[in-house]
Order: structure tokens, then sequence, then C-alpha cells
């Protein structure tokens, strides 16, 4: 359709310009090839009659405030395989004629400034072979790749010492300029860019409070980030472990005050600040005495609202767990594995049972108090604590009081409770036999025994989930640490790890393997926080 105008022939067939044999029969290109004239730009063999661009690229790093000059043909993607060899020559030509650089009488910024040609010409060479040869045959593409690999390779290999000199010129750099660090943008983290901004800013401002340089600081505040942005999958846990770390680090010690520390003095380190405490429900203030105004309790194993504690108590001692059975979601129990609402429970008990978690009402009880100031001859400076409880006419009551320091019992002592014993809860407490509480000691007995080993108001108390067991000794007390706490859950708070769990995590032991021990709770947690200890020591 094309032969009879014409319209084509001053163009040579593509054929004859690749060196092949045009297998048309009646092609309407030119086959006259010494005698045709006009030759469409693409194909054209002056590669010097192409336009050419300036490209000014400034250096990602400021030597002398130098810039690098290239001029470049524009080549389009589709080159003939006879005027590659021209074209990579005259590239060639034009690169090794116009990398002029400043050049200055100091040998160590001519070295720098080489350097720097050969990260522009590499990043040149990729970005020029990977436009260019798209669609080139595959023996042009190898040719025109190994042409400027040869154009290339009069530039000495220096980028191992550039990237070196590099690193020591930005830490010199972040030394003695202020720059807030930044985090790497993740499209799927779980808080927002501008959040994680503002999070790991702040984190940086603690680290500078704390002592530490503009690089240590933006190098641990992006840390920390890190870790918590790794482990939150919602914004809420994210911001709320964020603010935990920062509560952390404001009552954490100087970095000049971790070096050459005594064991105490890494312990002190530990101590949970009261604002870190009260998020986490600890009472640390007076409690006045109110009595109950309702004589109904309710169950606080089925849920039972009674007046007489007498049963059958029908329950569940295990805790819900979410799982996916044939494609949907179910709570089922921990106990027996029977689904929720199936069954009313697996344990069948004489008494219903009940606690008080009102304050108040615990202070009604027995009232609340304070550690001494100080004792006359001993000095405890920490110890680990448990406490086992039973249920009563008057509550859950203290029935087992252990006392650990340098993973060594110190004190160990079974407490009379005050109330009626309805159930001793011997899967949780450990006690068997309702006449080791009966033959015990007394509360005012036991604040007695405890104030003999040394403990004071200066004392770091050491356990999991102190809380519960401070309430039920009616202490109240400030210097904490609290394994629930310093290994915080991913989630953040209310949400917090099991001992056994973080035993063994850390320590690589197990425990609770039939019934809870205080002894092995006790050793446990002192464990785990000299652990704490030693992986800040050696991340310091």
């Amino acid at each position: 359709m094309f032969s009879p105008l014409g319209q084509f022939k001053h163009i040579v067939c593509p054929f004859l310009r690749t060196g092949r044999k045009c297998q048309s029969r009646n092609c309407f290109f030119s086959h006259d090839f010494q005698n045709s004239t006009k030759i469409s730009p693409p194909y054209s063999e002056n590669v010097e009659g192409y336009p050419k661009v300036k490209i000014e690229k400034s250096l990602p790093y400021k030597y002398d405030n130098c810039k690098l000059s290239i001029c470049v043909p524009i080549v389009t993607t589709c080159i003939p395989y006879h005027s590659v060899e021209n074209l990579n020559f005259n590239i060639r030509q034009n690169i090794s004629t116009t990398l002029n650089l400043e050049k200055t009488n100091d040998s160590i910024k001519e070295t720098k400034n080489e350097n720097f040609r050969m990260d522009v010409l590499e990043t040149y060479k990729c970005k020029q072979l990977n436009h260019q040869t798209t669609h080139l045959p595959t023996n042009t593409v190898l040719k025109k790749r190994s042409l400027f690999n040869d154009a290339i390779s009069i530039v000495p290999n220096k980028k191992k010492q550039l990237v070196s000199a590099i690193s020591t010129n930005s830490d010199s750099q972040g030394a003695s300029s202020n720059i807030i660090p930044t985090p790497k943008y993740d499209s799927n983290s779980p808080a927002g860019h501008e959040l994680r901004k503002r999070m790991t800013h702040l984190l940086y401002e603690s680290y500078k409070d704390l002592g530490y340089s503009n690089a240590e600081s933006s190098m641990l505040a992006l840390l920390d980030e890190k870790n918590i942005c790794e482990t939150a999958n919602s914004k809420m846990i994210y911001s709320s472990s964020c603010k935990s770390k920062i509560l952390s680090l404001k009552k954490a010690p100087k970095k000049n005050e971790i070096q050459g520390s005594t064991p105490d003095e890494k312990l002190e380190s530990l101590v949970h600040s009261e604002e870190e405490l009260i998020l986490w429900g600890y009472n640390i203030g007076d409690v006045a005495p109110v009595n109950p105004p309702d004589e109904l309790r309710e169950c606080d194993r089925c849920g039972t609202r009674f007046a007489d504690p007498r049963g059958p108590c029908t329950y569940h001692w295990g805790k819900l767990f979410r799982e996916k059975q044939g494609g949907e979601k179910i709570r089922t129990y921990t106990c027996c594995g029977v689904k929720e609402g199936d069954s009313s429970g697996c344990i069948i008990e004489d008494n219903h049972v009940f606690k008080y978690r009102h304050l108040p009402y615990l202070a009604s009880v027995h009232p609340f108090s304070y550690l001494p100031d100080s004792t006359n001859s001993k000095q405890l400076s920490h110890c680990a604590l448990d406490c086992e409880l039973c249920y009563t006419t008057n509550g859950m009551e203290l029935a087992r009081l252990t006392v650990v320091a340098k993973e060594s019992i110190i004190m160990d002592v079974f407490i009379k409770p005050k109330g009626k014993i309805l159930s001793l809860n011997t899967r949780f407490s450990g006690i068997h036999d309702a006449k080791e509480l009966e033959s015990g000691i007394t509360m005012d007995q036991m604040y007695i025994k405890i104030k003999e080993l040394g403990m004071n108001k200066n004392t770091i108390l050491i356990g999991h989930g102190l809380e519960n067991d401070l309430n039920a000794m009616r202490l109240i007390h400030k210097r904490v640490i609290d394994t629930a706490l310093l290994f915080t859950h991913a989630r953040g708070p209310p949400f917090r790890y099991s001992l056994k769990y973080l035993t063994k995590k850390y320590l690589g032991t197990t425990i609770q393997t039939s019934t809870h021990d205080s002894e092995e709770d006790a050793v446990s947690a002192l464990q785990l926080v000299f652990y704490k200890t030693k992986s800040n020591e050696s991340q310091n």
C-alpha cells in the first residue's frame, strides 16, 4: 500500500542498516544504502551533530564547593549496531576531556576529588546503561557495556577510602552540630511519620540530658524508636511504649555515673519513678479505711453474687485464649480447652470466694503502714520478695512471705490470716495444709521481722507484679523494681508478660511447672534484674 507513493524511499531499510538481508519482497524502504542522503536522526552516525546537554551535579558532601560538569550527547533508545563504536568513542572522549575539577595545592583534596569523580561516573554509567540499552540487541548491549567499562576504568577505584572519609567527616560534623535524628520512613509502621519524628526527638533530648553526645544520642534514640516501632502493632501501643521509655530515661543515671558504679548503684538506675508506679496501679499514699457498704459479694471464680459463701462453686481456673478453628476465631479455656459458653466450669469447689480490690476496703481489714526511716544495726540495700495468698471470709489474705537477698533466702514464713479460711488456692499458692497457716505468725509479727532484717524506706524491693504483694502486706513503698515493668509488653500498659515467660526467654529456665513457689518466684525476679543490669552495662 505504501510502495506506489514512495513515501519511505529516502529512508534506508532497517535490515540493511543492521547488516542483515531484507526478507520483504516489496519493501517500501530504500535499498540504495550508498546514495541515500536522508537518514532519520535516531540512526545518524554523526554523533557529534547531536544536541548536547550540560549536566551540573553538586557533590553530596562539601569539598571546597567543587562541582562536576559533564557534556553528554542525547542518544535515543534505538541505536544501529554500526554506530555503537563511534558513539561510545565520542562519549569516552567527552567524559575524559570534560571531567575537570578545581585543583588545589593539597594532595589530599585531589585524592578526594578523584574519589568523588569515581562515584559520579559510576552513577552516570549505571543510569546511562539502564536507560539506553532497553531495546538494543543482546550483542549490542554487551559491546556497549564493555566500552563503557573501558572508559570508566581510567579513573582509579577508591570507593572504600571515600566511604571511610565521608563517615569520619559526618561523625565530626554530627558531634559539632545539634542535628535532630529522623527515623527512616516506613509505610507499614503502626504510627505516622510525624509522630515517629516527634517521639525520636523526645528520646534524643532525653539521652542528651543524660550526658550523651549528639552522635550517641542520635544513635540511641533511633535504635530505641526502631525497636518500639517493630514490636508495636498499633498507634496507641507505639505511643504508650515511647512514653514509658521516656519516663524511664528521666530517672536513669547520668552517663558518667554509670561507669565504675557499684552493683547497688546499678540497681538504683532501675528504680521506677512515682509517675510510672501510679500508671501501673501502685499505691504510694495514705489509705483511709472504709467498710464495704454491701454484704453481697461477687465470687472471684464463677461470678455469682452471694451472701452465704457455701457453694457449690463451678468455674474454669484457666484463662480464655483466642484461636482459629475452621477459619473462625473462637475463645477457649486454657484449663480444659472447652469453647467459651459450652460449659459452666471444669472445677467444683465447696465455697464461693471473693477479694477486695478497693484499697479502703483492704485497709478496713488491716491498716497500711510504711517501712521505718532507718534501722539500728542492719541496712538491707535491696531484696526480692514474693507473697502467696489464700481466700478467707475477709477476702484474699497473705498466707506466705519469702524474702531473698543475693539469691539466698533470708526469710520464709507462713502468715496466720485474720478471717476463716475458705480456700487455700493451692494451684497458685502451693500451700496444701491449712495447719501451716494456723501455726504461722501474725501480720504485726511479720513487720517486726522484716525490720530486723534491715528493711527500711531506702531498701529497693524487687518482684514481679509487686503492687499485689505490697497490698497483701499492707505496705506503702516507693523504691521498687518490678520485672513486669522492667521488661515492658509489646502492647504497652496494662498488658504485661508473665514471670514464667520472662524467665524462659531471658534466663533459659522453666519455672512454675506444677504449682507456684514463692521462693522460686522471688529468686527468678532477682535474677532477671541482675540480667538487666548486665545487659545495660554491655550496651554502655
